[in-house]
């Protein structure tokens, strides 16, 4: 909390809408997530969704295809 990081689970099965809901609730703008889940994210951010998101930080190697998407 001194930090004001918040931790929350998000899983495969959630949708992409409720993923933006609790976007959209927690204010997030940093997110560390897998390499798949990086690809949802920002398939949500070329659909209007996950508007808040600035920074993914990936564990796991990265498809260049995603890295450039996300740029």
């Amino acid at each position: 909390m001194h930090y004001n990081i918040t931790t929350v689970g998000f899983y495969d099965a959630m949708s992409a809408e409720q993923v933006d809901f609790i976007l959209k609730q927690t204010e997030m703008n940093t997110l560390v997530v897998t390499a798949d889940y990086a690809k949802k994210l920002i398939d949500m951010k070329k659909n209007g969704m996950a508007v808040a998101v600035q920074t993914l930080i990936v564990t796991g190697d990265v498809v260049p295809q995603d890295l450039a998407a996300a740029a």
